[in-house]
Parts: structure tokens; C-alpha cells; sequence
């Protein structure tokens, strides 16, 4: 009975959140950051500066605009550089703080590993990507199994990331809660094959991927296979054998584009359900199915390589 009253309680508090101001102009979530941990905080950038954020990849799109502030930009020996000096972030909703004091990560000089929320910032070279990840360095859930194995030092990094996880719940539910309703939250999935990650069943060879789905849903699906003479796969859904397959998409042999498609060659999807879900590529014995990733989207163009 208190479980139910508490998630009551917890989804009236969200729903309060997210509705209480109406006036859709005004930026609701902000970003302070401080230079060093004695500096007083300055305005990063706001929830209208944030392009997009996906759950599986972790990353965090920001406008032109909010990167040009997260940087310092120098001039030496009449080259132009920049470097990345904000050491802390705090995030704001509705003026009350929902995470305080995120510890920044330049890819460029690395760190530590670290089990809490993190803000990194992957500038080499130059490609201006940023993550919001719940560990550094950051890893996505479908790799934890591959990463902790057996070794207990990482059995204990995976409870203190999944304790400090469950600590900001609330919080974190409430900033996911905005970037849904702002139509900030992206929903392209991706999964890279791993030396390995194969299994032989009969007179096949199963080249198979984990992708992590934060909600059920038909998912469009193409994938990069590279220098191969097949040009048609079947591929299996969580162990079941699909109906569409995996079809090349021009007829240049080294087109490694291909895409999941019906009989008539038009666009088809998969079914994922909320979670993990394993996706299979499926070739003959004795040659691996030779895909390098898959990619996932319910938008049929976002689903495109």
C-alpha cells in the first residue's frame, strides 16, 4: 500500500512539475556552470539550447550557440584553439535544482573512471559531441554484461552506478519528462557488432546485436555490411525468425547499405519491447554475416545511413 501511495505521489509531483508553468516561451530547464569549485556560477545554456538527447547513446545535442559558450577561445602563435573550462554544471527546472555540481569530462585530457552523473565533452578531434551519462567512461547498458563479466572490482562499479542512479530518480525523470514533451528525445537506436558476438545454430551463423529500447515499439532497421557477395539476410528478433529481411539497397556490389524491407521491397520494421532486445543477422556457414552496425529509428528517414 505505501508502494502505490509513494507512485502516486511521484507522478503528481512530475505531472506538477511539467505543467506549472504553461507559457511554452519561457525556458523552464538552465545550465550554470562554474570554472573551478570556488567560481560563482554562470549561465551555460538553457532547455531551448538542447537539439536533442537519446537515451540508449546518451548523447546531448546542443545549439551552436551553447557550444560557443562551453568553450574559451585562445589565440597562440596566430592559430586559433579553444579548451573546455567549465569543471562543474548544475541543472535547473522551474528554478529548483535537479542535479547539482555534474562533474565535466574533457575527452581530450580523460579521467577516472567515475560512477555518477557526468557531463563529458568528446572534442577530439573537434567533433563537438557531448554526453550526459550516468558513468565515465561512458558505456551503454547493452555493454555492462560485456564489461563486468566475472571481475569484481566492475560488479562494484555497476552497484555504486546503479545506486547513485536510483538516488536522482526523480530528478532524472522529471528533466526526461521535459525533453518528451518538448520533443526533445530521440529515438535512433544504434548497436555495433563485437568480435565474438556470434553463435553457429545448424548450418548457420547468427552475427547477433543487443539493443536497448526505452520503450515497446515497430522499429525501421538498416545496417552497414561490408565486402559481401550476399544480398539478401534473414534476420531473428529476440530468437524469433522475421518475416522481412535484410536486402542490399543498390545493385553495386559494394553498396554496404542495406535495409530491412518486405517482398516488394518497401520499408518494414522490427518489434521491440522496453528493454533489452537481441537482434540476429543470419548467414551460412562458415562466413560471419559481415556487419559492422545496425541502426534503428521509428521514422523510417531517421532510421537511413
Amino acid at each position: 500500500m505505501k508502494k502505490k501511495i509513494l507512485c502516486v505521489l511521484t507522478v503528481a509531483f512530475v505531472c506538477s512539475m511539467l505543467s506549472c508553468e504553461k507559457d511554452k516561451t519561457t525556458d523552464r530547464i538552465y545550465v550554470t556552470g562554474k570554472r573551478d569549485p570556488f567560481a560563482t556560477e554562470e549561465l551555460v545554456f538553457s532547455g531551448d539550447d538542447i537539439v536533442s538527447y537519446n537515451e540508449t547513446t546518451f548523447e546531448i545535442k546542443l545549439s551552436d550557440s551553447a557550444i560557443d559558450k562551453l568553450f574559451t577561445k585562445h589565440i597562440y602563435q596566430q592559430q586559433e584553439y579553444k579548451t573546455f573550462d567549465y569543471s562543474l554544471l548544475s541543472f535547473y527546472f522551474n528554478n529548483k535544482v535537479l542535479f547539482k555540481n555534474v562533474r565535466t569530462i574533457n575527452s581530450l585530457s580523460g579521467g577516472s573512471t567515475f560512477n555518477n552523473l557526468v557531463f563529458v565533452a568528446d572534442i577530439y578531434p573537434y567533433s563537438n559531441k557531448f554526453y550526459l551519462a550516468d558513468c565515465y567512461p561512458v558505456i551503454m547498458e547493452t555493454e555492462w554484461d560485456r564489461m563486468v563479466g566475472d571481475d569484481e572490482y566492475a560488479k562494484e562499479m555497476q552497484r555504486e552506478k546503479e545506486e547513485n542512479a536510483k538516488k536522482r530518480e526523480l530528478e532524472w525523470n522529471i528533466f526526461i519528462g521535459y525533453l518528451t514533451e518538448t520533443g526533445k528525445i530521440e529515438d535512433i537506436l544504434y548497436a555495433y557488432y563485437k568480435p565474438g558476438d556470434h553463435e553457429v545454430v545448424d548450418n548457420e551463423i547468427h552475427a547477433t546485436f543487443k539493443v536497448q529500447s526505452m520503450k515497446d515499439g515497430s522499429y525501421y532497421l538498416n545496417a552497414w555490411i561490408t565486402a559481401s557477395s550476399v544480398s539478401v539476410y534473414n534476420i531473428t528478433v529476440n530468437n524469433i525468425l522475421s518475416e522481412y529481411t535484410l536486402k542490399r539497397q543498390t545493385s553495386d556490389f559494394y553498396n554496404p547499405i542495406f535495409a530491412l524491407t518486405d517482398t516488394k521491397r518497401l520499408p518494414a520494421t522490427v518489434k521491440l519491447s522496453k528493454g533489452i532486445n537481441t537482434i540476429s543477422v543470419v548467414g551460412r556457414v562458415p562466413q560471419i554475416p559481415p556487419v559492422e552496425f545496425i541502426k534503428l529509428a521509428l521514422d523510417p528517414k531517421n532510421a537511413e545511413i
